[in-house]
């Protein structure tokens, strides 16, 4: 299983990518109990044109595939919030 660090580290280099897309510098991933990382999103406000939170992608993925597991968003350079 990853740190806690490692996956924040992911967060990041998810946002970065989302910031590089004309998005927002957000990212979140979806980990599972083993460490897997099972879902991951950027902010999508360019796709959206709404709110686009990566957090919020990757919970409505969630809730499409019934994952229980825990969420870490990340916002770029701090954190935002641990749901």
């Amino acid at each position: 299983m990853r740190s806690d660090t490692e996956y924040l580290r992911l967060a990041v280099e998810i946002a970065t990518e989302s910031r590089a897309s004309g998005n927002h510098p957000f990212g979140a991933l979806l980990v599972g109990p083993e460490g897997d990382v099972l879902l991951s999103s950027g902010n999508t406000y360019a796709r959206d044109r709404g709110v686009g939170r990566a957090e919020a992608n990757v919970a409505r993925a969630a809730a499409q595939q019934s994952a229980t597991s825990t969420t870490r968003p990340q916002a770029n350079p701090h954190m935002s919030a641990w749901l």
